[in-house]
């Protein structure tokens, strides 16, 4: 029947352009500090400060709950690169692999008081399906606990996203699970040593396939980094000397 046909055609395009829309916005940067209204370059002393205490507390209480955990995306960058939080940047990004059946989002309700327990009172504990992770907030910092399960060779984020839009899941948030098979290195990250993926940078070709080798830094410093290089190709030679 007619009507059939265009109820169809209209759930068709429908589709096609919910693919295209996050076809397009895959090559988005979400990350915090490359919003325009970040709020600095360079954190200053007592958000540094926090961001410290913060990874103390963190490393701590992930022990004590005997969760497998990791440095990843740009706090990872960070350990590496610079043996610390990246400058601009006020959050740890964890990753974290649940014990055997904590699958779901039932399950990982089920954990969320243990892991506010570990935490403390003075920290804010919220568990969101939709990205499949922890949002831990004490101060002017935070740290977002992603989960992550094996499937077969493969770690996923178990997320609602990964249900819903699994190829866009598939392309940035699957690695191979060797990459973080137990025992893990160690790397300094600001006053501790925190467990990081197996090959170095090697799983951010995983969730940045274009750039996974750039450091970004936010609009603000790329601005300031822009203005003075115009600065300096404007300032007059110097005299030579006589």
């Amino acid at each position: 029947a007619p009507s059939t046909r265009l109820k169809l055609l209209a759930l068709f395009s429908l589709s096609a352009l919910v693919i295209l829309a996050f076809r397009l916005g895959s090559n988005i940067q979400f990350t915090w500090y490359l919003r325009k209204d970040a709020p600095y370059c360079s954190i200053p002393p007592d958000v540094a400060a926090d961001t410290e205490a913060f990874s103390k507390a963190a490393l701590r209480a992930l022990e004590d709950l005997g969760i497998p955990h990791f440095l990843s995306y740009g706090s990872l960058y960070g350990a590496i690169r610079r043996e610390g939080p990246l400058p601009w940047d006020n959050d740890v990004d964890v990753g974290i692999i649940m014990p055997d059946g904590s699958r779901g989002a039932a399950a990982h309700r089920e954990w969320l008081p243990k892991i506010a327990a570990a935490f403390g009172p003075a920290f804010d504990v919220e568990y969101q399906s939709w990205g499949g992770f922890y949002r831990v907030a004490h101060r002017t910092v935070r740290a977002d606990l992603m989960i992550w399960t094996p499937r077969g060779d493969s770690m996923r984020r178990d997320s609602v996203e990964y249900h819903i839009f699994r190829w866009n899941h598939d392309t940035f948030h699957t690695f191979p699970a060797r990459l973080v098979a137990l025992p893990l290195p160690f790397l300094p990250f600001g006053d501790q040593m925190w467990p990081v993926p197996h090959e170095g940078l090697e799983i951010m070709k995983y969730h940045y396939p274009k750039d996974w080798w750039k450091e970004v830094k936010p609009p603000n410093c790329q601005r300031e980094d822009g203005e003075k290089d115009a600065a300096a190709a404007a300032a007059p030679a110097p005299a030579p000397a006589l």
